[in-house]
């Protein structure tokens, strides 16, 4: 993917959050360098209170954690982890923590 135009374009890597893996996504960290970020649909954001139909609440993009990952949250596994349970719809707000390591 290409994000910007121009001299200022960057590219970015993207997986499907029930694809990631922690090999995937440490990959994706070191080839990428940029923080790991989540797209979701809007009914999502409202979803996991991010806030309304895809609108950042406050100046900052949102970050989360799943709330059980402790001190692996930064790791690979653990930024995996979040991506996954982003993409499961079966799994609501309580299961995240902010802030965290997956921008959204």
């Amino acid at each position: 993917l290409t994000v910007g135009s121009g001299a200022e374009a960057k590219g970015a890597l993207a997986i499907l959050g029930s694809k990631a893996t922690s090999e995937k996504v440490a990959a994706m960290c070191k080839v990428s360098g940029v923080p790991m970020t989540a797209v979701l649909p809007p009914a999502r954001w409202g979803e996991l209170a991010l806030g309304e139909g895809g609108v950042l609440v406050g100046s900052a993009p949102p970050s989360v954690d799943m709330t059980d990952l402790g001190s692996i949250a930064m790791a690979a596994g653990g930024r995996a982890s979040t991506l996954q349970a982003l993409s499961d719809l079966g799994v609501g707000e309580g299961f995240f923590s902010r802030p965290g390591h997956v921008f959204c």
